[in-house]
């Protein structure tokens, strides 16, 4: 890795000489920076009309030139910055500006937070220098100086302070391994104390708006959605941000100004995650981490990695790894060249690093495709044994009950309400993800099966759908649908929505299809939402308020069920027919 980087397109050969002697400079480690060597940088910066950035090891040695200003070090392949888990690096960098008298702005601070170096020297250079004058001292180009460096706010954030203006001979005679050892100390203690108190990652969440006042109350809201994701995932959510757009930018996703925005807000923040609401392209993601210097995952592999910790029988675990894998497939290349997808954040792994059995950065491609054959090949094979059930039970004429929902509606829970199962039933997010089928046995009905399948989303990823698809074949052979919502979540319609956008992808949507408004118990006024729900239902569906948490509206359901059970399908009885909803429901 060469020592001189940057900008260095149109450098006469001779500037590139001077520039490369820089790399054999040194200063005393209790120095920021020499003033010979402050000086000797400015000159050459106004030489050559751009900003330089020298970058000097705990001992005082110039480790790297890097021909551009600080705020540019993040997009640099050639500058190698050692990472610690605390406190600074042991890096500092000194870095002109040209004719600008003030402070360091906020993506040289970025840079400061990112690296965690010990210290950003800022020198102003200066043709005529005049600033120092009124104290008694003439310098050739350095005018002024200011002195940058990490301290944590009240609230445990890491924030910035900068000293300054000062005179080349007052920042000379201030200790740089006082100024560091105090700071490095004092941050130690402080990360170490927060460390203690939370131990899980600290993700920081980002996501699209629309233009207009309902385009962003829908972003809102998807970050809510996101939110809870990411809580159920085992992260602890310390900020988040809209960007006001249209469309995706399709190298930055929330554009470039932006990201440098967030790198300042995320760096400050000390969040080790970035979590996407959108799935990001192998180039977006690239181009991100590059700004952000911080692990970054999208919606998509939020949900896989969730999918991964939920997946306990052999068939979740083969399809969970078979969506991961065509997932990771076209983000190979330059996947984890700033970041290993190994980290040590939270116990057992991050989020999204509970990968398909191997380290993704040692698996090249031929090795992965071989294993997504070999997946696809076992997932088949489960299909087709599924399909023989399938088949078993039409020939023997067993109606199939499916329950389908958007995840966390309360399916598992009225699967154990109707069935005596014991089928996990957690208020989280895909509490439960293997398909669980159960026989319903009532003295006063035919004998039918309950199927309860994995919990839908919005914005369901397309690997997952089709990893799953021996899975949700289950819903296509059902006889029924019992569409389960939530009726007490303020975004029960678009919830219905999605699951009823899923069911049409899976050509399930002219199914019969029961709808059960869930959690009456925790809804006191219900009849607002009732107008746009009968909108939302057909010829098709029945509409039943239940609770299967206290049972109440049970009775009127399975009394429509035992109706339904025992009616021919095709005698059009009106047991097929629209339910009307309850008065005041």
């Amino acid at each position: 890795m060469s020592p001189l980087s940057g900008n260095t397109a149109g450098l006469k050969k001779q500037e590139i000489r001077l520039l490369e002697k820089l790399i054999q400079r040194s200063v005393a480690p209790d120095q920021f920076v020499s003033p010979v060597l402050a000086e000797e940088l400015c000159q050459l910066s106004l030489e050559i009309h751009q900003p330089l950035t020298l970058l000097l090891d705990a001992q005082g040695r110039v480790d790297h030139v890097f021909v551009g200003s600080v705020a540019m070090l993040g997009e640099s392949d050639q500058v190698d910055i050692p990472q610690r888990a605390s406190g600074l690096c042991g890096m500092r960098a000194v870095s002109t500006q040209l004719e600008n008298m003030a402070e360091p702005a906020k993506p040289q601070l970025t840079t400061l937070l990112q690296y965690r170096l010990d210290a950003l020297v800022t020198l102003v250079a200066s043709k005529a220098p005049s600033w120092s004058r009124q104290f008694g001292e003439h310098p050739k180009a350095c005018d002024a100086v200011f002195i940058s460096g990490i301290e944590m706010d009240r609230d445990n954030h890491l924030d910035t302070r900068t000293e300054g203006p000062l005179t080349l001979y007052q920042m000379d005679k201030r200790s740089f391994e006082d100024y560091r050892d105090i700071l490095d100390t004092e941050l130690i203690a402080r990360e170490n104390s927060v460390r203690a108190v939370n131990r899980n990652e600290r993700a920081f969440l980002v996501g699209l708006a629309e233009p207009g006042v309902e385009g962003r109350h829908r972003a809102e809201d998807l970050l809510d959605e996101l939110q809870l994701l990411a809580k159920t995932a085992g992260a602890n959510i310390v900020g988040r941000a809209i960007q006001a757009r249209p469309m995706p930018d399709p190298q930055f996703y929330v554009g470039k100004g932006k990201a440098q925005e967030l790198a300042f807000e995320v760096q400050k923040l000390q969040a080790d995650l970035i979590i996407t609401d959108d799935e990001l392209s192998p180039a977006q993601q690239r181009s991100l981490e590059r700004i952000l210097r911080t692990r970054l995952i999208d919606r998509t592999e939020l949900i896989l990695s969730i999918f991964a910790q939920r997946a306990q029988s052999w068939e979740g675990k083969i399809q969970v790894e078979l969506a991961q894998l065509q997932y990771l497939l076209p983000r190979l290349s330059g996947r984890g060249r700033t970041f290993s997808q190994q980290t040590a954040g939270a116990k057992g792994g991050g989020i999204a690093t509970r990968g398909p059995g191997e380290t993704k950065l040692e698996l090249d491609r031929r090795r992965l495709r071989t294993r997504i054959t070999e997946l696809e090949r076992q997932a088949e094979s489960v299909r087709q044994h599924r399909q023989l059930q399938r088949k078993d039970r039409i020939e023997n004429n067993v109606p199939i009950l499916s329950l389908v929902g958007y995840t966390n509606a309360g399916k598992s829970t009225l699967m154990n309400l109707l069935t005596k199962a014991d089928v996990l039933a957690e208020d989280k997010l895909f509490a439960t993800l293997d398909p669980v089928t159960r026989r319903l046995v009532r003295p006063d009905m035919p004998p039918a099966l309950l199927v309860d399948t994995v919990g839908f989303i919005q914005k369901l990823p397309t690997t997952l759908v089709k990893a799953f698809r021996s899975t949700l074949e289950e819903v296509q052979s059902a006889t029924l649908i019992l569409h389960v919502v939530d009726l007490s979540h303020p975004d029960r319609l678009l919830h219905i929505k999605a699951v009823q956008q899923t069911l049409d992808d899976l050509e399930c949507g002219l199914k019969p299809q029961w709808i059960l408004l869930n959690k009456i118990d925790a809804v006191k006024q219900l009849s607002a939402e009732m107008d746009a729900l009968k909108r939302l239902t057909d010829e098709r569906q029945h509409v039943f308020p239940i609770s299967a948490k206290t049972g109440e509206g049970l009775p009127q359901f399975m009394e429509a069920l035992k109706d339904f059970l025992h009616a021919p399908a095709d005698t059009g009885s009106d047991v097929h027919a629209q339910h009307s909803l309850p008065t005041g429901v």
